[in-house]
């Protein structure tokens, strides 16, 4: 009887002249989520601040609680909208750790997750992000959870050893290689790696691992100095 009720009233519509408009098809799958992981698995206090928004009936003067589903055994927190405007290509968001501004952005336990991030946004479907403690990227993909090494002493003296570390703190074993090979060397000692400063100078290392399970590969250049 409702679909008998609507084709009628669209003929009507249509013999008085009117033109009658459809909703895009693809209106319900323009959609936003955000995914975020923490390693502390501590969600309760993280919210929000989202600028250019794309809905602004998700208002970007208030803070905005995750989702959160401990069954999941990453990604555990989520936060979904609708976008509404399709004048937004794009919007801002950051991380924050309380309900208020003066509780500051979530440093996720060191200084490197405060900045603003920017999202672009499919023109069509739904675009979903994936966030990591600790790091400024906004992933389109979901990626693998980064491995960490602890970095060297910020400095070797001249004809002297620091340690290395020879694995990352998922096992994977490290290969260290030095960049400045004038100025510090990587030597073996007793079964591990270890810096030895060669002359006065900035001394470039690189440290790269292999990924372990959904933990991806590990590579970063590390500078210090030789004194």
């Amino acid at each position: 009887m409702k679909k008998t009720l609507s084709v009628l009233i669209s003929a009507l519509l249509a013999f008085a002249g009117l033109t009658v408009v459809s909703a895009p098809a693809n209106a319900a799958d323009r959609t936003v989520t955000i995914h975020y992981h923490r390693f502390d698995g501590a969600y309760d206090t993280k919210t929000l601040w989202i600028w250019n928004n794309p809905n602004p009936a998700v208002n970007e003067a208030s803070d905005q609680f995750f989702e959160v589903d401990e069954s999941l055994a990453k990604f555990q927190a989520t936060f979904t909208f609708v976008v509404s405007d399709d004048t937004k290509a794009s919007f801002g968001f950051l991380v924050r750790n309380g309900n208020n501004w003066d509780d500051g952005k979530d440093y996720a336990g060191s200084d490197t997750n405060n900045a603003d991030k920017a999202v672009t946004l499919n023109e069509s479907g739904g675009t979903d992000i994936w966030i990591v403690e600790a790091s400024n990227t906004v992933y389109y993909e979901e990626p693998a959870f980064p491995q960490a090494v602890d970095s060297p002493a910020v400095s070797v003296k001249v004809g002297k050893l620091i340690k290395l570390d020879d694995r990352t703190d998922k096992a994977a074993v490290v290969t260290w290689t030095s960049k400045t090979k004038k100025v510090c060397s990587v030597v073996m000692k007793s079964g591990k790696p270890k810096l030895k400063g060669l002359k006065k100078g900035l001394c470039r290392v690189k440290a790269v691992a292999v990924g372990v399970g959904e933990y991806g590969a590990y590579s970063k250049t590390i500078a210090l100095y030789v004194n």
